[in-house]
């Protein structure tokens, strides 16, 4: 607007000099201004202004603006005075000069220093001096450089990209790459999309290093014309059959790629032919017998049975251990020997070749038998056959953080014996294992029962199922098999899953808390327990999980526990005048229940307890 406001100024100037040159012709000498000399007006250049909207740049010979200053909302400058028009200039004018606002388009007069007062446009300006080249401007701009972050692609990805790159670079089929075959009459036409004879054959050829000529599987495509006329044309160019084997390699890399998920989930009794390795499976299944019944193995729809084909077919770490005992058989000629040793083994386990085979082989029944309505949502590395056991886990991230920045979930390994959360290993490589885990702490599609070998997982010392909602049944009376457990807890549990709590998991020696914790199901105490002496039972917490029936007095048969918490449930009948023999109690609540009766004397005996919490019942 700046610009056109002058390019306006200028042409006024040149048609007010125009009238003036034309009066001056018509003039007699003694009228002429200055004593009859005609008067010379030379045309001022026009003064560029650059603002933000991208005004071209100034002419070479552009005045220079010599003042620019704020007044108020408005910019006041000053550039050199326009020629006057005396004859049309107003006799109100200091110089007889005119000009006009640019916005308002009313006169503004000049400065006495003969220069023009000019009202811009509040803005930033920019006006450049004579001799500047445009050019000038464009070589001063840097190139603007962005910078950024993009995620990281995907295996997926490059595949696809790799496919994608060499179809756009394959060559196509021209004259020069392509050989006349004729049809023999006797070739079947197949009909293709559109009514177009379409056909895919493969040349066979025994010498795939003879001339590249010959392509090992050579692509020929049928033209139309039909048995008569027909034509065959094939790819005879070497770069074709690169292009077309790499096309085919990056399919299947995609497929595995995309299947990897649930490769071993796929590796079941269906992929196993169990007459190529008989051998191997009459030592397996000998070993097995003795925590599952030969009725059990021989049914092939049970757990057991896939769990056995399994370990004979898909694991080489099992079937690493049966087969150099085989060879150690076969080159002495006498029965089959122990299985060779790990290479550390279990701390509580030992470590026999037998003890690592009996675990693997419990813990695939597991995964079979809570798989009943498919595969688990994550298969935490379960029945990945190369692998030690120790590494069947996963690490996810939780709000509460036992083991530092990350909590496992599956089936782990740790070093020390003692402390819950130390140092997790993955194999028995370096060091024995200390304790064993099963830690099951987000729900992931854990659909049927309890196994029978659950009992079996030889050297378990932890055992935790949380939201695994699809369980049902009850708790195994094999967990008292787990000698060197220390902690059984089950949390958030569905409707089907209770039951009587196995007598056998209170006389586990090592077994230090036992919890059930806001379970659908319901629960009821043992009528009693076939005490062994020692216990370490330090805790017994069942809350909120449907517990019925009455309050057992085999329970003042652990003085070592600290705290029992029995709430929320629906016990009935008094409390035990026995425990008073509970000397180690510190907490104790029965909370919520239907318990009636009068409170022993013999509570006055903990001498220990700090708080005893026995609201909501029927007590007198």
């Amino acid at each position: 607007q700046t610009a056109a406001a002058y390019d306006g100024m200028d042409a006024a100037i040149k048609e007010s000099v125009g009238r003036e040159e034309g009066r001056g012709e018509n003039m007699s000498e003694e009228a002429k201004p200055n004593g009859g000399v005609d008067i010379a007006i030379e045309e001022k250049p026009k003064v560029v202004l650059d603002q933000a909207n991208d005004i071209p740049a100034p002419d070479s010979n552009a005045a220079t603006l010599h003042e620019v200053h704020h007044v108020g909302d408005n910019v006041e400058g000053s550039i050199p005075a326009a020629p006057v028009d005396t004859a049309t200039s107003h006799p109100n004018d200091q110089n007889g000069a005119q000009d006009q606002d640019i916005e308002t388009g009313t006169p503004s007069t000049t400065d006495s220093d003969d220069r023009v007062n000019v009202n811009f446009r509040p803005g930033a300006y920019m006006v450049r001096g004579p001799g500047y080249e445009a050019a000038q401007e464009e070589e001063e701009k840097e190139e603007e450089i962005f910078e950024g972050f993009l995620p990281e692609p995907s295996r997926e990805d490059i595949l696809r990209r790799e496919a994608q790159a060499m179809l756009d670079s394959a060559i196509t089929l021209d004259e020069s790459n392509v050989r006349v075959v004729p049809l023999s009459k006797d070739d079947d036409a197949s009909e293709g999309i559109g009514g177009r004879d379409v056909g895919v054959t493969t040349t066979p050829n025994d010498n795939i290093a003879q001339d590249d000529e010959d392509c090992a599987h050579e692509v020929e495509v049928e033209e139309e014309g039909g048995p008569e006329g027909g034509l065959k044309k094939s790819v005879k160019s070497p770069m074709a059959c690169i292009v077309l084997t790499s096309l085919l390699l990056s399919s299947i890399a995609l497929s595995v790629a995309i299947g990897s998920k649930d490769a071993a989930v796929s590796s079941t009794d269906e992929t196993c032919v169990v007459e190529n390795f008989q051998e191997r499976y009459d030592r397996a299944r000998s070993i097995v017998s003795g925590i599952t019944s030969n009725d059990t193995l021989a049914n092939v729809t049970s757990p057991q049975n896939k769990a056995l084909k399994w370990l004979v077919c898909h694991d080489r770490i099992s079937s690493s251990l049966i087969d150099r005992a085989a060879r150690l058989s076969s080159s002495s000629g006498s029965a089959p020997p122990p299985l060779p040793t790990q290479s550390h083994g279990s701390i509580i386990a030992g470590n026999s070749g037998e003890s690592q085979v009996l675990r693997r082989y419990a813990l695939a029944v597991f995964f079979y038998s809570t798989s009943e309505s498919g595969p688990w949502t994550e298969q935490w590395n379960f029945l990945s056959g190369e692998k030690h056991e120790c590494a069947w886990h996963t690490n996810i991230t939780r709000l509460s953080f036992v083991f530092t920045n990350f909590e496992p979930t599956g089936f782990l390994c740790l070093e020390n014996v003692t402390h819950p959360a130390g140092a997790i290993i993955l194999n028995d490589g370096e060091v024995e294992v200390g304790q064993m885990q099963l830690s099951f702490q987000t729900p992931n599609n854990l659909t049927g029962t309890i196994p029978p070998e659950f009992g079996h997982i030889q050297g378990m010392t932890h055992v935790g199922l949380q939201y695994q909602k699809g369980l049902y049944g009850p708790i195994p009376s094999t967990i008292g098999n787990l000698v060197g457990l220390q902690t059984f807890s089950v949390l958030f549990a569905g409707p089907q899953f209770g039951g009587v709590i196995p007598s056998s998991l209170f006389t586990i020696p090592t077994v230090e808390y036992i919890t059930f914790q806001y379970n659908e199901g319901r629960f009821s105490f043992p009528p009693s327990i076939n005490s062994q002496g020692t216990h370490s039972l330090l805790g017994l917490i069942i809350q909120s999980s449907g517990l019925s029936g009455t309050m057992p007095s085999f329970l003042s048969e652990f003085p070592s526990m600290r705290e029992l918490s029995v709430e929320d449930g629906s016990l009935e009948g008094t409390i035990p005048d026995s425990f008073g023999a509970l000397t180690s109690l510190d907490f104790l609540n029965l909370r919520d229940n239907s318990l009636s009766g009068t409170l022993p004397e013999s509570l006055g005996r903990l001498s220990k307890v700090t708080a005893i919490v026995l609201g909501k019942n029927k007590l007198s």
